[in-house]
């Protein structure tokens, strides 16, 4: 089931993506979602990347094949549930998967902050930010996260 979200999605997705579906369907628990993302990773059906605040798995090129092999399992009702649920998803889904924030430590002077959307792969906005402290680059991360289209508006208005 995971295998063919991720397929049909054909971005990554975090837990909390994968739980909106899987478990508030009630296809799985979120217990048994975790130990199925565990062993998708653990055979190499799915891969795991992070950032410093979130997992993110995508489908591997065997995972492609094993869904190939296992599709005809999957019911008629489970495909429209996944395609009903990518619909009324796949706008917040797309956004979240090009909404990026990062921090990195630079030596003694404090950490900077970059921040980034892309859409399609091309990138929208692309800010860094020197900040003093480690809290002060998680704050600015995570409030990337949260109001980076207002963000994004006040700098276009403001440049052009």
């Amino acid at each position: 089931m995971i295998l063919y979200l991720l397929q049909q999605v054909s971005l990554p997705l975090s837990p909390g993506q994968i739980s909106a579906f899987v478990v508030s369907q009630n296809y799985m628990t979120w217990f048994r979602m975790q130990e199925a993302l565990t062993d998708l990773v653990d055979t190499g059906l799915v891969t795991a990347g992070t950032d410093p605040h979130m997992t993110y798995y995508e489908i591997t090129k065997d995972g492609l094949a094993d869904l190939q092999y296992l599709q005809g399992d999957l019911s008629a009702e489970f495909r429209e549930d996944v395609r009903t649920f990518l619909q009324a998803n796949g706008y917040e889904i797309r956004s979240a998967a090009g909404v990026t924030a990062n921090y990195r430590y630079l030596d003694s002077e404090g950490y900077v902050v970059t921040c980034a959307v892309a859409e399609d792969g091309v990138p929208v906005i692309e800010l860094q930010l020197h900040v003093p402290n480690e809290a002060a680059a998680q704050t600015a991360c995570d409030r990337w996260k949260r109001e980076h289209a207002a963000v994004y508006r006040e700098v276009v208005q403001k440049l052009l």
